[in-house]
């Protein structure tokens, strides 16, 4: 299951890398039809879903993806 998921993924990277604008949009979310049935199935509907965040100290960097996230006492 997760080589599958992370396939796709990797996949849709690609496309995007190669795209001019190099921006992931909301289409590309729907195309992928395995992380779509993946959410589906594990996330049922009405299901509360935590959001657990970190504060960043210094500026962080995202290699695959190439963004920078300044930190968060940073302007």
């Amino acid at each position: 299951m997760q080589i599958k998921l992370r396939d796709e993924i990797r996949t849709m990277e690609q496309i995007i890398q190669s795209r001019v604008d190099r921006e992931f949009t909301a289409a590309d979310l729907e195309s992928m039809a395995y992380l779509n049935a993946f959410v589906k199935v594990k996330i049922p509907p009405g299901f509360n879903v935590t959001i657990t965040y970190r504060i960043l100290g210094g500026t962080s960097i995202i290699s695959r993806c190439y963004y920078s996230l300044p930190s968060s006492h940073e302007g």
